[in-house]
């Protein structure tokens, strides 16, 4: 569709919940959340002209809110290809319509999850530099698994940037810019240089917001020195689905507290619990990290005549592999720390 004056509300989403799957159309790749056949999708090279038909250097922003940033980039330096990450399809579209109404050919822009799309689409050594400017911090101790700069990530980024690639980094937040910096250090594989930040990170929205606040901008680049050898050490098994069977009064489960636990190649990490209105269900928010996957799950906890229930949420239509089996598990040991007992794990 050919838009004189795109406006953000003129890009509708392609296709129904029910419906997703990677898809490109435009100048847009979608890549969906909760899916788990990126396998079957071969995304182009950069080059290929459905991209950008030339062999110029990729740089690539993560978390590109409404654009403004890449946008500007995109115009002022026409001699790079530049790729906006975004997952909130919201500002994807505001993104999208300020690349259309500059007629920027070389921004392409990308509706979906940083890492998701990093490990199945970018290809080995086809980026030359990274930019993350303000990401959100998730600052509250329940979520610094959703932190993106982490120590995994940094392990892949390490295979997907060219020879000598960089990460810029920009973040107000303190704690998130020590954070990123020790996760990156634990790698072995980047040079951390620190600086002042780039005039033009300063002239955003949120540069030009916290330094009217008198608030502090941190900047960092990390320059990739090695590759890591093995970031994904094996393709994942899926395996047969696990449940618990457990018995007890399911309202004497009261509290709860984030669990973090380690696993083969990766981390389980129990973050939330939330009761349902007629106290006859819980439902546990579940972060399986793995070497080849991160999923986030739902775990049913449910009271039948039988017993209670322990069990994998079909919402999303996981993997079941043997990291969720073991979330499972974990699940139904925590009940049975709170006083239920265990009649049967299968898992």
């Amino acid at each position: 569709m050919i838009f004189s004056d795109m406006k953000p509300k003129d890009l509708k989403h392609p296709f129904l919940w029910e419906e997703r799957r990677p898809l490109i159309e435009g100048r847009v790749f979608y890549v969906p959340d909760y899916y788990q056949e990126h396998h079957l999708f071969t995304f182009p090279i950069f080059e290929d002209p459905q991209i950008f038909g030339n062999t110029l250097p990729v740089h690539l922003e993560y978390c590109s809110g409404n654009g403004t940033w890449i946008v500007e980039k995109a115009l002022s330096h026409p001699d790079t290809n530049w790729i906006a990450v975004e997952r909130d399809f919201e500002r994807v579209r505001k993104i999208v319509s300020k690349a259309h109404n500059e007629n920027l050919s070389n921004l392409f822009v990308i509706s979906g999850e940083a890492f998701t799309f990093t490990k199945h689409y970018v290809r080995d050594h086809s980026v030359e530099r990274i930019y993350v400017n303000f990401p959100d911090p998730w600052p509250k101790e329940k979520h610094l698994d959703r932190r993106l700069l982490q120590s995994g990530f940094f392990r892949l980024l390490s295979t997907r940037l060219d020879e000598g690639g960089e990460l810029w980094l920009t973040t107000d937040h303190e704690e998130y810019f020590g954070f990123a910096m020790q996760e990156a250090r634990a790698t072995g594989l980047y040079e951390l240089i620190e600086g002042p930040p780039p005039p033009d990170t300063l002239d955003t929205k949120y540069g030009q917001r916290w330094q009217a606040e008198g608030i502090r901008i941190n900047h960092v680049v990390f320059r990739m020195k090695s590759r890591d050898a093995n970031p994904h050490p094996r393709r994942l098994e899926v395996v047969e689905v696990a449940h618990a069977r457990l018995d007890g009064d399911l309202g004497t489960v009261t509290g709860f507290e984030k669990q973090v636990h380690e696993i083969e190649n990766g981390h389980v990490v129990l973050l939330d619990c939330a009761r349902s209105l007629d106290r006859e269900r819980l439902r546990l928010e579940v972060i399986v990290d793995e070497a080849d996957l991160r999923q986030e799950i739902l775990i049913e906890v449910r009271e039948t005549p039988s017993g209670i229930y322990v069990e994998l949420s079909s919402f999303g239509r996981p993997a079941v592999t043997r990291g969720v089996r073991r979330a499972v598990v974990l699940v139904a040991d925590w009940l049975a720390g709170c006083g239920l007992r265990k009649i049967e794990t299968v898992g």
